[in-house]
């Protein structure tokens, strides 16, 4: 059962948002989060992620493997902190994860919806990226020899694109703005922010736009075109 307080913030194209975060339910196979500490289970998804690829490029294959949990986290647990003030639980203890045939996270099952949030300003993700982010990405950079910035870069592209979301829906500055707050302290109370100056800004084709500064590595991967925000699209041609 999807959690209730989610059902209004995502609708239409970003309807599959309100259905990640969920209670327990009897057809349920979920697992502990701490799956995604063991390597061992981490490369079994891997291969079930793209089986085109062999152990040799697993570096490159991790790195696209992590965006789409980045974005599953994310969405709903940034959408409930900045559109109703509430924080969804985060902490990898509170957390049971569903995974699909393709080894990607699809789901998070929890036993209670969350909580008010009583803090302002960055400090309010504190629990996200101590808690959740950080331990994963420190594990899977240890293991799989991505470099950390690279996986603090892939959670950075999907922070900077609910943003734009929330920008062209309209939302009001102020709110847009606290999602930005994530990428503009360099420090979440006394601990430093991983996800500062992971964008700037460039012009590309006499257009300003925000590149991430360290490339993913997807180029590697057969058949896998740049990202549209790839530091590669400013190398000479």
């Amino acid at each position: 059962m999807s959690l209730p307080i989610l059902a209004p913030l995502f609708q239409g194209e970003f309807k599959q948002y309100a259905n990640i975060f969920r209670f327990p339910a009897g057809n349920n196979t979920s697992l502990p989060a701490s799956v995604l500490l063991d390597p061992r289970f981490v490369k079994d998804q891997l291969a079930l992620f793209r089986p085109d690829c062999d152990e040799s490029l697993f570096t490159e294959v991790l790195s696209e493997w992590s965006k789409y949990y980045f974005i599953r986290i994310l969405a709903p647990v940034i959408a409930a902190s900045v559109l109703l003030g509430h924080a969804l639980p985060v902490r990898l203890s509170e957390l049971e994860l569903i995974f699909g045939k393709d080894g990607t996270v699809h789901g998070f099952v929890v036993k209670e919806q969350g909580t008010p949030i009583t803090t302002t300003g960055v400090a309010r993700y504190e629990s996200l990226i101590e808690d959740n982010l950080k331990p994963l990405i420190e594990s899977w950079s240890l293991h799989f020899s991505v470099p950390i910035k690279i996986l603090w870069v892939n959670a950075a592209r999907y922070i900077n694109w609910i943003n734009v979301q929330l920008e062209q829906a309209g939302m009001d500055v102020e709110i847009c703005n606290t999602v930005k707050l994530l990428l503009d302290h360099r420090y979440i109370n006394d601990n430093v922010n991983p996800l500062f100056g992971c964008y700037r800004s460039k012009r590309i084709a006499n257009k300003l736009v925000q590149v991430r500064r360290n490339c993913c590595l997807r180029y590697r991967l057969p058949a896998t075109d740049l990202c549209d925000d790839c530091p590669r699209l400013l190398e000479p041609k």
